[in-house]
This record gives C-alpha cells, sequence and structure tokens, in this order.
C-alpha cells in the first residue's frame, strides 16, 4: 500500500502547503501583518496601509457594498433639546468632508484615524464595529469629539459605532426613531451637523451580517427613510449592484433596494 500511494503521488504531483494568504500594499508594497491598519480601495479592490491612503486619488466611502442614502431637505428640522446629549458646539462651517469607515476595532488605531483625518481635513468621521463596550475607555484624540454608541453586553462582543467630529464643527446628538419590532440586531446613531447657512441630519449605521443574526431576521430601514434633509451611511453586510456591489445580489440588498425605490431617498 505504501509504495501504491507513493506512485500515486509522483504521477499526481506535490504540491507544498502554500500557508496562510499574505496581503501587500498596493502604495509602498510593504505587507499588510496582523494589527496593522488597512482599507480596501473600491476602485482597484486592493489593500493598503491607511497611512498610504492619502497618496492616492480615493472616495470617501471606502467600500461599495455600503450606501450612502440622501434625502434632499423638504422642511426645516425641529430638535427637542430634551433629547439631545449636548447642546450645539460653537463655530461654523460652510462645507464638510466626511468619512466612512469600518474600523473593525478601534483600540489601536485612533492614532492612524486622527493623522489620516487631520491630513485630509475630515470634519466628521462615521465609524463601524468599533468593538466597544459600555464600560470601555479610550483616549478622546486632541481636536477631536467622539460620540459613542456601543453595542450592549447583553447583546454580545463586536459592533459598535461612533462619530469622530473635529472641535469647531457645530453638532448635537439627536435622538433615533426606534427600529421595526422585534429588531435586536440593527445599531443606529445619529448627529445634525449645523453648517453656516443649512443643517443635516447624518445617520450612521451598522447592520451584522445574516450569518450573525437570527435564522428569521429581515432588515428593515423605512424607519430611517422617512426623515427628512438626512444622510443614511454604514455598512449594511448588503449587495446590490445599485451601489456597484462587487459581490452577486443578495436578499438583504435587495430589500434594501425595494425600501429605497419607494422613498424618496438617492444613493
Amino acid at each position: 500500500p505504501a509504495c501504491l500511494l507513493r506512485s500515486l503521488l509522483l504521477q499526481a504531483g506535490v504540491e507544498p502547503n502554500p500557508g496562510p494568504r499574505m496581503w501587500w500594499c498596493t502604495v509602498c508594497t510593504e505587507q499588510l501583518r496582523k494589527g496593522t491598519t488597512s482599507v480596501s480601495c473600491s476602485q482597484c479592490e486592493g489593500w493598503l496601509h491607511l497611512r498610504c491612503w492619502g497618496w492616492r486619488a480615493r472616495p470617501l466611502v471606502l467600500n461599495l457594498h455600503r450606501p450612502v442614502l440622501r434625502r434632499p431637505a423638504r422642511a426645516a428640522i425641529s430638535t427637542n433639546p430634551a433629547t439631545s446629549h449636548q447642546q450645539p458646539q460653537q463655530g461654523g462651517q460652510d462645507s464638510c468632508r466626511n468619512l466612512l469607515i469600518n474600523i473593525n476595532g478601534i483600540r489601536g488605531k485612533l492614532d492612524n484615524l486622527d493623522d489620516y483625518m487631520k491630513r485630509e481635513e475630515i470634519l466628521v468621521a462615521a465609524v463601524q464595529e468599533t468593538h466597544l463596550g459600555e464600560r470601555s475607555t479610550i483616549r478622546e484624540p486632541p481636536g477631536f469629539t467622539i460620540i459613542r454608541e456601543d453595542r450592549p453586553a447583553t447583546r454580545g462582543r463586536g459592533g459598535g459605532l461612533c462619530f469622530i467630529i473635529t472641535k469647531g464643527v457645530r453638532h448635537r446628538v439627536l435622538a433615533m426613531p426606534p427600529p421595526p419590532a422585534g429588531d435586536q440586531h440593527l445599531e443606529q446613531q445619529a448627529v445634525e451637523l449645523m453648517l453656516d447657512d443649512s443643517s443635516v441630519r447624518v445617520i450612521n449605521i451598522y447592520a451584522p451580517p445574516t450569518s450573525s443574526c437570527s435564522p428569521s431576521y429581515e432588515l428593515s430601514i423605512n424607519h430611517l427613510l422617512q426623515l427628512d434633509n438626512a444622510i443614511l451611511v454604514g455598512d449594511f453586510n448588503a449587495h446590490h449592484e445599485l451601489w456597484h456591489s462587487a459581490l452577486a445580489d443578495d436578499a438583504k440588498g435587495c430589500q434594501i433596494t425595494q425600501e429605497i425605490e419607494d422613498s424618496d431617498f438617492a444613493v
């Protein structure tokens, strides 16, 4: 039997074990090692260090499977101060450059993110999957305000949202409309940004992948599509050609697409 097995292996050819797959930065060509903060380019689909991201043209939405939805203003916004976590900050802006990123754990990456935001003059970052708990503490970078929405401990580890806002940008935290009854997976937070002559609501969303949700779960964002003068951003873990997803349409993507088409929002 051993001779037969040896003959079969020699005829079929013996290939060495390739080991774990390695990734290389498409800008500096250095290997992307464990613990390194990296992002995926939605143009070339390659990976690169976050510090190298500023060396090339790039969209502010770092991954195309996260649709960005905007609805034009139709009415003035009225905010109840009693439901706000803080009063508007002083200062004014006539434009606002934003960043959307799934950080996959913000600890150890704040310095890189701080440097990138300053270098690219980004005023507001909407961050998903901070992996911070209710008892977690992190250092707030100088010149920035962090607004957290941590995943409750009763819902397990992972998830979590935050806004990182440059000091001087007037803003207030908004109360969110509740998700559909029984939805224990959708995470959401909102701020209102006051520019010199206008204001806009920015809604930050994280929907876990289907494998992390209950079998009967169906994502719905209809309650958010009723808001006026709002931009919806986040990681929906949904795929559809409407937002040029590199993967095939899935059930979650089709559901969101139908809800968008029935609303006044556009991608």
